[in-house]
């Protein structure tokens, strides 16, 4: 069962709403569905803030990998281990 819900824009944002859902190839209501559960799995400001924080605690308690490039962080072997810091 569908539930209808009404929603005032200023006509600038009405405009852009549709114009992105037509190059999605959505109508107005999936778009608006997509970029509510996009919004669901993003982390919030709180949640970043605690990972920051414990990633620099484990810094400052020298649980950190010094790593030369991404793809080090990406290939699981031995060699990123001891480098360690």
């Amino acid at each position: 069962m569908r539930a209808i819900l009404n929603v005032s824009l200023p006509p600038e944002k009405k405009k852009a709403i549709e114009e992105r859902a037509k190059q999605a190839n959505k109508t107005v209501s999936a778009y608006i569905l997509y970029a509510v559960e996009l919004e669901e799995q993003m982390i919030t400001e709180d949640e970043l803030v605690v990972m920051a924080e414990e990633a620099q605690q484990a810094y400052d308690e020298g649980r950190a990998i010094e790593l030369n490039s991404l793809e080090d962080l990406l290939n699981d072997d031995d060699d990123n281990k001891k480098n360690s810091i």
